[in-house]
């Protein structure tokens, strides 16, 4: 029983430790809601009054507060200024072309609303996109090479590589001493 609360725990803890690392090392950690998507949307539908990309491929961008008419048009909402709203975002981006999906629309001439960006992100490696994908699947091969190997182990989870043999004594022919006139007559 020990054995397998030991084995169960050290599961659980490899399994806690490859989600920890797999989020710190994707950036994946994102404390506000805004999405891939929903920057796409503003980009698609002309929302986007200027964004910054800095070095680390972080877009922070303001974008106009509107309210969507039934005809599919937009009615831009005015602060007390009479000018239009603005609401800042931010995302990280995590790929290379999701940037360039961004700057394709950008550079398509149909963002009338954009009055300025700046675009500082440079391109990095393509192995260096590559690396947090290559740690975790060692980790994940790891894992299975040391499961199977307890599995393996005498007294392994059921015993794997023992399928197939039996535990059944086999009779020779010369070694069973006992005859019928030994045992005719005996009382059951």
């Amino acid at each position: 029983m020990k054995a397998n609360l030991k084995s169960i725990i050290s599961l659980i803890l490899i399994i806690s430790v490859v989600l920890v690392l797999s989020a710190v090392l994707e950036g994946r950690v994102n404390k506000d809601k805004f999405t891939y998507s929903e920057l796409v949307d503003l980009f698609e539908e002309d929302l986007v009054r200027d964004f910054v990309v800095d070095d680390n491929g972080k877009i922070t961008l303001n974008a106009y507060v509107v309210t969507k008419n039934e005809d599919g048009s937009y009615t831009f909402a005015v602060n007390d200024k009479g000018e239009p709203k603005v609401e800042n975002h931010s995302y990280n981006f995590s790929y290379e072309l999701q940037i360039k999906k961004i700057m394709s629309i950008v550079d398509s001439g149909s963002m009338t609303n954009l009055k300025e960006y700046d675009f500082k992100y440079s391109n990095s490696a393509f192995w260096q996109a590559l690396i947090p994908y290559a740690v975790i699947g060692l980790l994940t091969v790891g894992l299975f090479i040391f499961m199977f190997r307890r599995a393996g182990a005498d007294g392994g989870i059921g015993k794997m590589n023992s399928f197939g043999k039996s535990t059944a004594k086999m009779i020779i022919g010369d070694k069973n001493d006992v005859k019928f006139a030994d045992v005719a007559g005996a009382d059951e």
